[in-house]
């Protein structure tokens, strides 16, 4: 089975007043891609540049991908990526934006290796402040760990990193615009998405 083409793919529509008169809309996906590298297939690129065409979306968090080549091999030219593309790292997040968005600055939030039991390995959250025609948002791409394991043993490694997610959006984030998204590995009526809808 091709789960690439079975991802459950978000797309969220959100406007936001610019500096000019009129509002802008943004149209925003996100898409855990399974394990993008840079030496998959011909028929594997065209069809994952198929889907980010018919995505046509100005913002796309993407969940396990290798490399940043990876990504520009896939994206068009008008997309601009924000990756920490770590060598030692083989599922990381990444965020890429169109054109006339731009990438300010990006950044991981939780590298402390105390954390790495809710953030595994590397693969912490990524932290991406876009400028949209001169109006700030902040985009957070998560992944979670997944259920391997079972319940028991992975609930509370979602439910820790859901915690910290709204503690570092309460004490950093507040009052700014911020998007998160990815791929959350629960159901919406789980703990850890409980903890991210009501703090």
């Amino acid at each position: 089975m091709r789960r690439n083409l079975f991802v459950l793919v978000l797309f969220l529509f959100a406007q936001f007043a610019c500096n000019a008169p009129k509002q802008q809309t943004i149209k925003i996906a996100t898409y855990n891609i399974y394990w993008l590298d840079d030496g998959i297939t011909e028929a594997r690129r065209n069809r994952l540049q198929e889907i980010i065409r018919d995505l046509d979306a100005d913002v796309i968090g993407f969940q396990e991908v290798n490399n940043r080549k990876a990504l520009e091999d896939i994206l068009p030219g008008n997309y601009r990526i924000a990756i920490m593309d770590d060598p030692e790292e083989l599922q990381e997040t990444a965020l890429a934006v169109r054109a006339p968005l731009k990438i300010k600055s990006f950044t991981t939030v939780f590298p402390d290796t105390a954390l790495d039991d809710a953030f595994p390995r590397k693969r912490d959250l990524l932290q991406v402040q876009v400028d949209a025609g001169g109006h700030e948002l902040i985009f957070l791409v998560h992944h979670a760990k997944s259920r391997r394991g079972g319940r028991t043993d992975t609930d509370p490694r979602r439910e820790k990193a859901a915690a910290l997610i709204v503690s570092h959006l309460k004490a950093t984030l507040a009052g700014k615009d911020v998007i998160l998204l990815g791929d959350f590995n629960d159901n919406p009526d789980d703990r850890s998405l409980n903890i991210l809808e009501s703090g």
